[in-house]
């Protein structure tokens, strides 16, 4: 079937970044953006930290970046603005030029649709 991506539109209080390479990933939990990403959007590490665990269990610890908002375009067209985003590299395909993971805590938010297309 294939990964599933969607170029989305990031913003915080202060600026926005546009076309963000986005795998959504209904197996994931939180939303996780990269450094570079956090980075354009004006991010500074701070003492807040999120612990998450990845698919090979291992606990993970890592900076948030607080109240962010997320506007997908076609054909999911949803905006919403989330509490926080986990800013960690480890969980993304940088190969294949991903900038976020959409974890269930946006889907669910926003009551996103999914289709599949069969091949």
């Amino acid at each position: 079937m294939g990964r599933q991506y969607v170029f989305i539109k990031l913003c915080n209080k202060e600026r926005c970044v546009k076309n963000v390479k986005a795998l959504i990933d209904t197996g994931s939990d939180l939303t996780i953006i990269s450094s570079n990403t956090a980075k354009q959007l004006g991010y500074t590490p701070n003492s807040k930290m999120r612990e998450w665990m990845a698919s090979d269990k291992e606990p993970q610890l890592s900076p948030i970046f607080e109240e962010i908002s997320l506007e997908l375009g076609k054909p999911y067209t949803a905006k919403e603005k989330i509490e926080y985003v986990v800013v960690d590299d480890k969980p993304l395909d940088i190969s294949e030029g991903e900038d976020m993971v959409i974890g269930l805590d946006f889907i669910q938010k926003v009551g996103m649709n999914i289709r599949v297309k069969r091949e």
